[in-house]
């Protein structure tokens, strides 16, 4: 029975050693592949890369505990940041709408002037109507 047990662990940690060989075949097999699929798009002139993604399994309640803090960390420094975005944008929207009320402004003052200054010359060529009748009308007298 020990001697079962002995070949069974043997043979488990030859499996496992072969496992992490057999996943990095895999591995490079797959990446081949893949380069052989793209290589009409190598002529592009930029480099684009092959991003592997893994899981690292945790073994250690104290391991997982620093990972759980890292992530909350991690999810209070996004919260901070997504704050300043949040002041930002309002800082942003105030300017605008400051920016607007002054363009309003500016375009009532404007529109005032115009009106201002079309009514002059409307009474100055209402003048000079009246000035070039009574002229044409004293030349029609006088002949």
């Amino acid at each position: 029975m020990n001697m079962l047990i002995a070949l069974m662990g043997d043979t488990y940690s030859r499996v496992q050693e072969s496992a992490h060989v057999a996943d990095m075949r895999e591995m490079a097999l797959f990446i081949l592949e893949l380069e052989s699929v793209l290589v009409w798009r190598r002529d592009r002139g930029r480099k684009e890369y092959f991003q592997l993604c893994t899981v690292n399994e945790v073994d250690d309640e104290d391991e997982e505990t620093d990972l759980q803090t890292f992530w909350e960390e991690k999810l209070e420094e996004l919260a901070k940041k997504v704050a300043l975005i949040g002041n930002e944008i309002s800082l942003i929207e105030k300017r605008t709408a400051d920016t607007n009320k002054e363009v309003q402004s500016g375009s009532r003052d404007v529109a005032d002037k115009l009106r201002v200054k079309t009514e002059e010359v409307s009474v100055k060529m209402t003048k000079a109507q009246q000035e070039l009748l009574e002229t044409l009308t004293r030349i029609a007298d006088s002949k």
